[in-house]
């Protein structure tokens, strides 16, 4: 398999791109200099020249950056663009080397659109970069502990812990329904949820049932009130801590003590009967 092949941020498109920037003979530090002198003066075409001479070092960053939902040509797009910003922005005689001073602002632009396009529903970047250091501070608390302790994680991240679960609500991206197949090609996929199958019928409800006895015979009737709420159980809607408090007029904390409570005595019955692994995947 080649490196191409490889790459998950390759197609015939970015190979295509990056036989045209191969021809692209390098420049010395001189001779930038030189272009930058003429270019200042107006001539577009060492303007032209410096822009080309650099898309290699476009490449190079966008490649960091690669694996996110955006498609690699976009990032490198982006990043040409804050090639051109900072070619503006290069003051020559403070005798900096152009390509220190430019990846900054190529790293900048590709940042920015990540953080601004790489969702399908757009969140502000303050808030996009609070969650990315909540994701981390959450992932390592788990790893850590095995659970999640909200007030430390605040804590760690400074903000209010009524704000944690708030901000964690974007941890996922939503998906397009014109899901993408390759990097070039789309196709539509919707589920008719109303002609399934008559095995897929009988397996939802067989599984239903079953779920129902191991929560009645192994959880307290609040702890089964608390999951079948939680987890939409009984009417497929998902519910928050706060809506579940408000539904069982109890505390917020109270329901992650009961849902804690609740799925430590399901996973030990799972790991003891490996079968019920099967149910829940059904």
């Amino acid at each position: 398999m080649s490196t191409i092949d490889r790459a998950g941020y390759y197609d015939s498109l970015v190979e295509n791109y990056f036989t045209d920037i191969r021809q692209t003979e390098p420049i010395s530090e001189e001779e930038m200099a030189n272009l930058f002198t003429l270019a200042q003066k107006g001539d577009m075409k060492s303007y032209r020249k410096i822009i080309e001479a650099n898309l290699k070092l476009v490449v190079s960053i966008a490649k960091r950056y690669a694996h996110n939902k955006l498609m690699f040509l976009d990032l490198v797009q982006e990043g040409n663009i804050g090639l051109i910003k900072s070619i503006k922005k290069f003051d020559l005689s403070l005798g900096f080397k152009f390509s220190t001073f430019s990846t900054f602002w190529i790293k900048q632009e590709i940042i920015r659109a990540i953080e601004n396009k790489g969702r399908m529903i757009r969140i502000p970047v303050n808030v996009s970069k609070t969650v990315n250091r909540l994701k981390k501070a959450v992932n390592e608390e788990i790893n850590i502990t095995g659970e999640l302790d909200r007030e430390k994680v605040a804590a760690v991240v400074k903000i209010k812990e009524d704000r944690v679960e708030d901000l964690m609500q974007f941890f996922d991206d939503s998906c397009s329904i014109e899901k993408l197949i390759d990097k070039n090609c789309f196709n539509v996929f919707i589920t008719d949820r109303d002609n399934l199958e008559p095995e897929d019928v009988a397996v939802s409800f067989i599984a239903s049932e079953q779920i129902q006895n191991l929560l009645s015979n192994n959880l307290t009737p609040r702890e089964q009130e608390t999951i079948m709420l939680r987890f939409g159980l009984g009417d497929n809607v998902y519910k928050t801590h706060q809506q579940v408090a408000e539904m069982l007029q109890i505390s917020r904390e109270r329901v992650r003590q009961l849902e804690s409570s609740a799925i430590e005595k399901l996973r030990r019955i799972m790991a003891s009967n490996p079968e019920y692994k099967m149910l829940f995947c059904a």
